[in-house]
Protein backbone atom coordinates (compact mmCIF):
# COMPACT_ATOMS: atom_id res chain seq x y z
CA UNK A 1 0.00 0.00 0.00
CA UNK A 2 1.28 3.33 -1.05
CA UNK A 3 1.27 6.71 1.38
CA UNK A 4 -2.11 8.59 1.13
CA UNK A 5 -1.59 12.13 0.32
CA UNK A 6 -3.44 15.25 1.44
CA UNK A 7 -5.63 17.04 -1.37
CA UNK A 8 -7.37 19.88 1.04
CA UNK A 9 -7.00 18.28 4.22
CA UNK A 10 -8.58 14.86 3.09
CA UNK A 11 -5.86 12.03 3.09
CA UNK A 12 -6.44 10.06 -0.31
CA UNK A 13 -5.11 6.39 -0.60
CA UNK A 14 -3.72 6.30 -4.73
CA UNK A 15 -4.69 2.61 -4.19
CA UNK A 16 -7.08 0.45 -5.99
CA UNK A 17 -10.39 -0.60 -3.23
CA UNK A 18 -10.88 -4.08 -4.42
CA UNK A 19 -12.62 -6.98 -1.84
CA UNK A 20 -12.03 -4.77 0.77
CA UNK A 21 -8.43 -4.19 0.27
CA UNK A 22 -6.06 -1.71 -0.73
CA UNK A 23 -4.28 -3.21 -4.05
CA UNK A 24 -0.93 -0.84 -5.23
CA UNK A 25 0.07 -1.35 -9.06
CA UNK A 26 3.43 -0.94 -10.18
CA UNK A 27 2.25 1.49 -12.96
CA UNK A 28 0.83 5.21 -11.94
CA UNK A 29 -0.53 8.36 -13.22
CA UNK A 30 -0.47 11.88 -12.37
CA UNK A 31 -3.66 13.32 -10.70
CA UNK A 32 -3.49 17.35 -11.25
CA UNK A 33 -5.51 19.77 -9.83
CA UNK A 34 -8.31 20.72 -12.74
CA UNK A 35 -8.48 24.20 -11.86
CA UNK A 36 -4.84 24.70 -11.21
CA UNK A 37 -2.91 22.02 -13.21
CA UNK A 38 0.59 23.07 -11.98
CA UNK A 39 -0.44 21.62 -8.78
CA UNK A 40 0.40 18.26 -8.69
CA UNK A 41 -2.13 15.78 -6.23
CA UNK A 42 -0.11 12.53 -6.38
CA UNK A 43 0.35 9.70 -8.22
CA UNK A 44 -2.62 7.17 -8.07
CA UNK A 45 -2.14 3.39 -9.50
CA UNK A 46 -2.88 2.57 -13.00
CA UNK A 47 -4.81 -0.86 -12.86
CA UNK A 48 -3.90 -3.27 -14.85
CA UNK A 49 -5.84 -6.34 -16.64
CA UNK A 50 -4.64 -8.26 -13.47
CA UNK A 51 -6.35 -5.43 -11.47
CA UNK A 52 -9.28 -5.70 -13.51
CA UNK A 53 -9.51 -9.04 -13.24
CA UNK A 54 -9.49 -9.26 -9.30
CA UNK A 55 -12.38 -6.48 -9.58
CA UNK A 56 -14.16 -8.55 -11.46
CA UNK A 57 -13.86 -11.79 -9.86
CA UNK A 58 -14.86 -9.93 -6.63
CA UNK A 59 -17.80 -8.59 -7.97
CA UNK A 60 -18.73 -11.82 -9.16
CA UNK A 61 -17.85 -13.67 -5.82
CA UNK A 62 -20.08 -10.95 -4.18
CA UNK A 63 -23.14 -11.25 -6.62
CA UNK A 64 -25.10 -14.08 -5.32
CA UNK A 65 -25.25 -12.58 -1.22
CA UNK A 66 -26.03 -9.17 -3.18
CA UNK A 67 -29.08 -10.75 -5.06
CA UNK A 68 -30.26 -12.75 -2.13
CA UNK A 69 -31.39 -9.78 -0.36
CA UNK A 70 -34.37 -8.68 -0.22
CA UNK A 71 -35.66 -5.29 -2.01
CA UNK A 72 -35.95 -3.87 1.68
CA UNK A 73 -32.39 -4.99 2.56
CA UNK A 74 -30.92 -3.92 -0.91
CA UNK A 75 -32.33 -0.10 0.21
CA UNK A 76 -31.03 0.06 3.39
CA UNK A 77 -27.74 -0.56 2.15
CA UNK A 78 -28.37 2.05 -0.40
CA UNK A 79 -29.75 4.33 2.08
CA UNK A 80 -26.75 4.07 4.35
CA UNK A 81 -24.33 4.97 1.17
CA UNK A 82 -26.71 7.69 0.32
CA UNK A 83 -26.15 9.32 3.62
CA UNK A 84 -22.83 8.68 3.41
CA UNK A 85 -22.16 10.54 0.69
CA UNK A 86 -24.40 13.73 1.15
CA UNK A 87 -22.48 13.76 5.14
CA UNK A 88 -19.21 14.12 2.99
CA UNK A 89 -20.59 16.19 0.39
CA UNK A 90 -17.87 19.15 0.87
CA UNK A 91 -14.92 16.69 1.02
CA UNK A 92 -16.14 14.95 -2.31
CA UNK A 93 -16.92 18.62 -3.47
Amino acid sequence: MRDRFNVEGVLISPDHYINGDRVSSEQTFETRCPFDWDNLLGHMSRGSSQTADLAVTAATNAFPAWAALTPHERSTHLHKLADTIEEHTADIA
